[in-house]
């Protein structure tokens, strides 16, 4: 509990920790990293174990509410989605047709299934 006299306080070997954990290190935090914009910046990233309760405490309140007053004026639309956009398929049964992938009925029919694999796998690279 007594901390060391010799221990120094280094936020660059504190920052590569928790890049060694999170792998997550925006180029914004390099340059200082014991700035509080990084701090507060990190603060938003990993909130407090109270702040989440507190939140799931207000969802379990807010969900019934959103349930109960603003469904059953769009229940006609839902069941009409469902409606529309159930497929058949063989080995896998009734599926949503967004999940099969039709890109000639959802998407630009001249453009190949490749090109959207790419793209999707692309735009997780800069993550």
């Amino acid at each position: 509990m007594i901390p060391d006299e010799n221990l120094v306080f280094d936020p660059e070997g504190l920052i590569q920790e928790v890049v060694a954990e999170t792998h997550y290190f925006p180029s914004s935090w390099r340059e200082n990293p014991n700035a509080q914009f990084v701090r507060s910046e990190f603060g938003a990233l990993f909130e407090y174990k109270f702040v989440h309760y507190i939140q799931e405490v207000i969802s379990l309140l807010t969900a019934p509410l959103v349930l109960c007053y603003s469904l059953p004026p769009r229940a006609e639309q839902i069941v009409d989605f469902f409606r529309e956009f159930t497929v058949f398929e063989e080995g896998l049964g009734y599926v949503c047709s967004f999940a099969v992938f039709d890109f000639k009925r959802h998407g630009n029919a001249k453009v190949t299934t490749y090109y959207y694999i790419v793209v999707f796998l692309f735009s997780f690279s800069f993550l």
